[in-house]
């Protein structure tokens, strides 16, 4: 299996000083910087965590 480094750009980190989260004992970095690339780049982020819904983000999905 080919592993490749997952590029952060501008955008996503404009994207990260914009979420809000309604949760102040979620501080997960790696749940945010996934939520705000999924911002900055118009897709969902599905997931079954519920402490994700906290986040007021119309790109994430909680199933």
């Amino acid at each position: 299996m080919r592993k490749r480094m997952l590029l952060f750009w501008d955008r996503h980190v404009m994207a990260l000083e914009t979420l809000v989260c309604h949760n102040q004992d979620h501080n997960d970095p790696f749940d945010r910087t996934m939520i705000a690339r999924a911002k900055a780049d118009g897709l969902k982020f599905v997931t079954h965590d519920y402490k994700i819904s906290f986040y007021e983000e119309p790109c994430v999905l909680s199933v």
